[in-house]
């Protein structure tokens, strides 16, 4: 079993920008870090 940590960041409008996952081994300590500061493109906007 891992232990996962997640961290995001709000752009306007409160839609998700970036985000960091990543896991941990209880067991041992090992780190592995599956994205860090992955940015999202903006949504479209309708007028």
């Amino acid at each position: 079993m891992f232990q996962v940590a997640a961290a995001y960041t709000l752009g306007p409008g409160a839609h998700l920008r970036r985000f960091r996952v990543g896991l941990r081994c209880p067991q041992d300590g090992a780190l592995r870090l599956l994205f860090d500061d992955a940015r999202l493109p903006a949504p479209a906007v309708d007028r």
